[in-house]
């Protein structure tokens, strides 16, 4: 199981051993970052857990790759209320292959990709080498992209075009001018931008990006 961070291509091996291993005849154990809080507050540690151990689901996962996003970085310091039910596997995202399934959408061996559905807040979530997850919030990965690559688009660039896409919904088109982007300095605005540009819409971004140095300019952003 691996996780991209920001919007460069690397994939760092988070835990080890893929493939979860078998103890005391049928019982399978998988790792996974474990954020548990006692009276001295929360602590994430990587744990090997059974699977019995997951939560209610029809479809479970061998999860290939994730995403740090800033809402699974509080949830792993304890800084905000993200978590919503204790102990939690944090990940608000994951891709990989279907190990078993009860649903009628999804067979063993299926490509798939989770974003959202309250994934790593309170339901298990993506930094781990195994989700049991419902049926009805999985999408099926196309052949074109590899789940390495779903998650280097993450969260943030899913976030980004389903912007992109209410915008054509509701008529703006690059014939009605400049689409201003606020929150662009984070990676979801560089994203958004991206995809506006992409589909020829101009834009003007409204942050802190220009004391920050980000490089939006070069995407053709204002």
């Amino acid at each position: 199981m691996n996780f991209t961070l920001g919007l460069t291509a690397t994939a760092l091996r988070l835990l080890a051993a893929p493939k979860a291993k078998k103890l005391r005849g049928e019982m399978r154990l998988f790792k996974a970052l474990l954020v548990e809080k006692d009276e001295h507050g929360c602590q994430a540690n990587i744990r090997e857990l059974a699977e019995s151990s997951l939560p209610e689901g029809d479809v479970t996962v061998d999860i290939e790759y994730s995403t740090l996003n800033y809402k699974d970085a509080l949830a792993i310091t304890g800084k905000g209320s993200i978590v919503r039910a204790f102990p939690m596997v944090p990940g608000i995202d994951f891709s990989g292959l279907v190990q078993s399934s009860n649903h009628r959408d999804f067979k063993p061996g299926d490509r798939v990709v989770l974003n959202g559905w309250g994934v790593g807040e309170q339901h298990w979530g993506g930094l781990g080498q195994k989700a049991k997850v419902r049926g009805d919030w999985l999408v099926h990965l196309p052949a074109s992209i590899t789940s390495r690559q779903a998650m280097m688009i993450g969260t943030a660039g899913y976030t980004a075009m389903l912007s992109v896409m209410a915008l054509e919904r509701y008529g703006i088109t690059p014939g009605n001018g400049d689409v201003l982007v606020t929150g662009a300095q984070r990676r979801r605005g560089k994203y958004r931008d991206h995809a506006a540009q992409k589909a020829g819409v101009p834009g003007n971004r409204c942050d802190r990006a220009t004391q920050r140095n980000f490089p939006l300019g070069e995407i053709g952003c204002r």
